[in-house]
């Protein structure tokens, strides 16, 4: 995806007065020899202090600042985690470099900041040595130059505190010149003030120093001066001479304060660009090859994410057309030749940085984010908020658990913010350490942009309650411990869960459960027995088991029958009968009891042999019947059934009633006819 810029605003006269040879594409192999043998063309002409002369001899700490930077973004292009790392080749070049440039700061005073030499060019000189400290992405480094204003402090410190020198040297106008008290603000000084902040500010470079907002606001409001009627930059307010390079730097320091492409001030700006293009001239365009001027207006772009510009009606890819002059006037020795502008050091720098798009990244923040603790069996979710500001990108969203990459998220054409989800099913218990790293390069081509986030996690150990058996009453107290498994460091605290109405469960300082069942309960209870920590405030982890809790039940009597079913011959004795075929659901033991005996027949009536009473043992466990049934012609009988009826006891409340049929049949073959339990046969009438 690329980023074109077009503006509908007529193109001034100007842009068709001009017309630009055509350059000779360049191919990649061809643009990576070129920043080579620059690279070691400029690696060559380190001093023996560690320093870079620039601008025939006159600017040491501009040379070796942006001979640094370059060196440094080398590294991580080449895939080193550090520009100090030991096996990066260029590891003591950049080392002795930024010593040299240690050695170089100083101070108005307490409160007033740090800059790198007093008077003259310390505006241009801290910009550029603020971007060295920033693109060593080393802010915990400690300084160790003897006698150095800044011996001993980390870069970071050293770095805002240059931050805190522009803070205190802006102009009441909102720019800056060549020094403290120095007016009025022009833009040259102020371009380079405006990359020392970016580079502070940028997440991607681990420093994120803190700049004022109302130096922003007062720059901001500045802006609009120096921008005149054209939408190009003049070099102070009111005062003319209006040209790329300046217009470069508006273009960077715009996106400063926040402007984007939308922004007028921005469009006109590029019109500007877009309207002088092709002017042949160095002054106040680029061509043939004004490296700084290249190097401006590439800050410019790229801060923006502008891929092209429209001149004449027709795309041009701005950096296709650098990188083909600036390959093309290369040395043999591969440094590059000077300009209006600076010597061959300092050509030679501004010439790799354009080359590689070296300018400061785009705005990225990450955050991960996560719950203040989480149980090992329930799992937790990570989300991280990914955030990229103007730029459109692509790159990579990776996920670290304890330092071991867990998920990859792909990023391709990506601008604005977006939240990704990880989850986690479970997890041991433990702290652990989460991280989200964000890498992007600007589509197009540019400076990639990095940020990182950590956080930790602590996971608890959920206790785990093993099978607690059921029980049938009466109900045994529980040792609930005796069924954990828990090797953590929290109390455990045990519950009861889904407790039934009526039904209480004790638990005492022992954790031993007793289950107890309302009066007459016969139906079973289910009851959770739950063993729970707490992992923090909000979260709890538990694990619990259910008992079934089987209440005392009544005696069955439905299979009940009596011990002798019929009785023969029919002698008038008394024979004893027990009931027999209750069952206890508990297995409790039974008690039998008569409660009455009733027969279908009269008692002591014709043909029975004058009998009476012809039953008893009410009240007892064994029921007495007499055998003996009617039998004349009066009462011929068909006959006699006795109804003996009981209740059956558990010893606990429970019981249940029924009755057993003893019968005396009228002859030995003869069936019984029932004739109903009309006459208690306890009793004489």
């Amino acid at each position: 995806m690329r980023t074109t810029f077009s503006c509908a605003c007529a193109l001034g006269v100007a842009a068709s007065m001009f017309a630009a040879a055509p350059l000779r594409a360049v191919t990649p192999e061809e643009i990576a020899s070129s920043i080579d043998r620059g690279l070691a063309w400029l690696v060559s002409q380190q001093n023996l202090d560690g320093s870079w002369s620039a601008y025939y001899g006159s600017e040491p700490v501009a040379g070796t600042s942006l001979a640094v930077v370059k060196l440094e973004e080398r590294a991580f292009e080449m895939g080193y985690p550090s520009p100090f790392d030991e096996s990066y080749p260029y590891r003591e070049n950049v080392i002795r470099g930024l010593n040299y440039l240690m050695s170089q700061t100083a101070s108005y005073g307490a409160g007033m900041g740090v800059c790198f030499t007093l008077g003259s060019h310390e505006t241009y000189r801290t910009g550029l040595g603020m971007m060295a400290i920033a693109a060593s992405r080393a802010p915990d480094r400690v300084v160790n130059v003897s006698g150095s204003y800044v011996d001993g402090w980390t870069y970071q410190a050293v770095l805002q505190a240059c931050v805190d020198y522009f803070v205190f040297a802006q102009n009441p106008d909102g720019g800056w010149r060549y020094f403290f008290m120095n007016e009025p603000s022009d833009n040259s000084n102020s371009g380079y003030a405006v990359l020392g902040l970016r580079y502070a500010e940028a997440p991607a470079y681990g420093f994120e120093c803190a700049i004022p907002d109302s130096t922003k606001n007062r720059l901001s409001a500045w802006l609009n001066a120096i921008q005149d009627a054209s939408g190009g930059s003049q070099y102070v307010v009111d005062g003319d001479w209006v040209n790329l390079l300046k217009t470069g730097n508006l273009l960077f320091e715009m996106s400063l304060v926040g402007d984007s492409t939308a922004v007028p001030r921005v469009q006109s700006a590029i019109v500007y660009i877009q309207n002088t293009w092709n002017d042949l001239s160095s002054d106040p365009g680029w061509r043939p090859h004004e490296y700084q001027c290249m190097y401006c207006l590439m800050k410019g772009f790229v801060s923006l994410g502008i891929d092209t510009i429209t001149v004449a009606g027709n795309p041009v890819d701005w950096y296709q057309e650098f990188a083909a002059a600036i390959v093309a006037s290369q040395n043999a020795d591969g440094s590059w030749p000077p300009d209006r502008w600076g010597d061959s050091a300092l050509a030679t720098a501004w010439a790799l940085m354009v080359l590689e798009k070296v300018a400061p990244p785009p705005p990225v923040e990450v955050q991960i984010d996560l719950p203040d603790c989480a149980c090992d069996q329930a799992g937790y979710d990570v989300k991280t908020t990914y955030t990229v500001e103007r730029f459109v990108v692509d790159g990579v969203l990776t996920i670290y658990e304890d330092s071991v990459l867990v998920d990859t998220l792909i990023l391709s054409g990506f601008t604005g913010t977006a939240e990704h989800l990880y989850s986690v099913a479970s997890d041991a218990p433990g702290i652990h350490l989460w991280a989200a790293r964000l890498e992007v390069v600007p589509v197009g081509g540019g400076t990639p942009g990095r940020d990182a986030d950590m956080d930790n996690l602590v996971v608890c150990e959920t206790p785990q309650v093993g099978d607690i058996p059921d029980q049938i009453a009466p109900f045994q107290p529980i040792d609930l411990d005796s069924y954990l498994t828990y090797n953590g460091v929290l109390p455990v605290t045990w519950a009861a869960a889904g407790v039934p109405d009526g039904w209480t469960v004790t638990i005492d300082a022992g954790n031993v459960a007793t289950v107890t069942p309302p009066e007459g309960a016969n139906e079973p209870a289910g009851i959770t027995f739950v063993a729970s920590v707490t992992c923090c405030p909000e979260i709890v982890c538990s694990d619990g088991d259910m008992a079934i809790f089987t209440p005392n039940q009544p005696p069955d009597c439905s299979g009940a029958y009596p011990s002798i079913a019929r009785l023969w011959p029919p002698n008038n004795t008394f024979t004893a009968i027990q009931v027999l075929g209750v069952t206890d659901p508990d297995g409790d033991p039974i008690t039998i009891t008569i409660d009455g005996i009733w027969q279908d027949e009269p008692v002591n009536t014709f043909g029975d042999g004058n009998f009476g009473p012809d039953a008893s043992g009410v009240g007892s466990s064994t029921a007495q019947v007499r055998a003996e049934r009617s039998g004349t012609q009066k009462v011929p009988g068909n006959g006699r059934m006795y109804h003996i009826r009981f209740t059956a006891s558990d010893g606990r409340g429970m019981s249940c009633s029924g009755e057993v049929l003893v019968g005396v049949p009228h002859d030995f073959k003869a069936v019984v006819i029932d004739d109903g339990p009309n006459f208690d046969s306890t009793i004489v009438p």
